[in-house]
C-alpha cells in the first residue's frame, strides 16, 4: 500500500510538471531562475501571492499561475508564441492575448515599486566597491535600452521609431538603478530614433538629482560589471 501511494504521488508530480501547473517548479530554485529570472521559488511565490487577489480568472483558459509563468517565460527566454502554445496546450492566439494582458497588468500593479530612494537609504545599502571607487556619492546608474516593435503603418511614426543602432523599429527607454541593483527610475517610451541625450534631458530624470550626486552610465560590457572598470562618470553635479 505504501509503495502504491508513493508511486501515485510521483505520477501526480510528473503530471503536474508536464502540464506546467502549480507544481511545475517543484522545489527547484535553479528551475525558477532559468524560466523566470527570479532568484528562487520563494520570491516567485511571494510575487504570485501578491498579484493573485488582483487577477481575474473568469473565462480564462489558463490558471493565474500559468498566466504569470507564461509571461515570465516569454520575457526571460523570448520563446515564440507557437512554442509556448505547445508547452501550455493552448492556441498561439491565447498566448498572444495572455501575454499582452499580463504585461499591462504587471505594469499597472508593480510600477509603484519603482521609487527614488532617499540619500540616507542609499548610503546604508551602498556596496563597498562603490564606496572604494567613488565614496558615498553615487546615486544612480543609467542606461538607455531598446525594445523591438512591429513596423508602424504611419510613415511619420515609422521614421521616428527607426533605430540606426539596432537597424530596426524600436521603442527606447531610460532606466536607472541604484548601486545595489534596484530599479529606481523608468522613463516613458520614445521612438528608437531619439538620442540618449534627448531622453535624458527631457524624461524628468534630472529633476530627481541633487547637487553633488554622481551619475554613472553603463558601458557595453554589462555582464562583468565593476564600477571602476565598466562604468564612466557621466556627471558630477555641483549646482
Amino acid at each position: 500500500m505504501n509503495r502504491l501511494l508513493e508511486e501515485n504521488r510521483e505520477l501526480r508530480r510528473e503530471l503536474a510538471e508536464l502540464r506546467i501547473s502549480d507544481g511545475f517548479f517543484g522545489d527547484s530554485n535553479e528551475k525558477v531562475k532559468y524560466y523566470t529570472g527570479l532568484p528562487n521559488l520563494a520570491t516567485f511565490m511571494a510575487l504570485f501571492n501578491f498579484l493573485l487577489p488582483l487577477m481575474s480568472a473568469q473565462n480564462k483558459i489558463l490558471s493565474p499561475f500559468q498566466m504569470l509563468l507564461l509571461t515570465f517565460m516569454r520575457l526571460r527566454l523570448d520563446l515564440p508564441s507557437k512554442h509556448l502554445a505547445y508547452l501550455f496546450r493552448v492556441s498561439p492566439k491565447t498566448v498572444y492575448r495572455t501575454f499582452n494582458e499580463m504585461v499591462s497588468f504587471l505594469y499597472a500593479n508593480l510600477k509603484r515599486a519603482i521609487m527614488w530612494p532617499d540619500r540616507d537609504t542609499l548610503h546604508k545599502i551602498m556596496p563597498h566597491q562603490f564606496v572604494e571607487a567613488f565614496g558615498h556619492r553615487v546615486t544612480v546608474i543609467i542606461d538607455c535600452f531598446e525594445i523591438f516593435t512591429e513596423k508602424p503603418a504611419n510613415l511619420k511614426a515609422r521614421a521616428q521609431m527607426f533605430s540606426s543602432y539596432k537597424h530596426n523599429h524600436t521603442m527606447k527607454y531610460l532606466i536607472g538603478i541604484t548601486p545595489n541593483g534596484a530599479i529606481c527610475f523608468l522613463s516613458k517610451g520614445w521612438g528608437g530614433r531619439t538620442s540618449d541625450k534627448h531622453i535624458t534631458l527631457n524624461s524628468g530624470f534630472l529633476n530627481m538629482l541633487l547637487p553633488g550626486d554622481i551619475v554613472l552610465a553603463c558601458c557595453v560590457r554589462r555582464s562583468s560589471f565593476q564600477p571602476s572598470q565598466r562604468c564612466a562618470v557621466s556627471w558630477m553635479l555641483r549646482m
